[in-house]
């Protein structure tokens, strides 16, 4: 993980819990994945240099970290406040799902810095993702980031 990244990676994580210390943030149905982002970040920063990983994965992973640095993605979390990460947290479940279908999915698992199942969680994000974000944009998502 570069500078850039750890940094982001850091007001990631403090802007994450600020948002899980106020009392209305668990009124969101998917709290508990907007608590998954700052650990998804990290993973996608950790695999992107895992030398198990083939190149053109990791290549899949780096364009999935700009996404989450990127402002301007489909909900930016500057105009939504932290229910802008879902679609990063989607972007993530799918990156992350279509790799552990291509590598030992021990290796993400490994690299995993999450309290929960990396695995489970993965698909529970993937099995919610149309509900969570709208089927339009689940499917700019998946289409964006579709396996090559």
């Amino acid at each position: 993980m570069d500078n850039r990244q750890f940094d982001y990676y850091q007001r990631l994580k403090l802007r994450v819990k600020k948002y899980a210390e106020q009392e209305s943030a668990k009124d969101n149905r998917y709290f508990d994945f907007i608590l998954l982002t700052p650990d998804f970040f990290y993973l996608l920063c950790k695999l992107a240099v895992e030398n198990h990983i083939p190149v053109k994965k990791r290549l899949k992973l780096a364009s999935a970290i700009a996404y989450f640095m990127s402002p301007f993605d489909f909900l930016p979390e500057e105009i939504i406040g932290p229910a802008g990460y879902l679609d990063d947290v989607a972007v993530a479940a799918y990156v992350l799902n279509k790799l552990a279908n291509d590598v030992d999915p021990q290796i993400i698992q490994d690299n995993w810095n999450g309290e929960q199942d990396v695995l489970s969680a993965i698909r529970r994000i993937i099995e919610n993702a149309e509900e969570m974000l709208g089927k339009s944009l689940w499917e700019k998502i998946k289409e964006k980031f579709k396996a090559d």
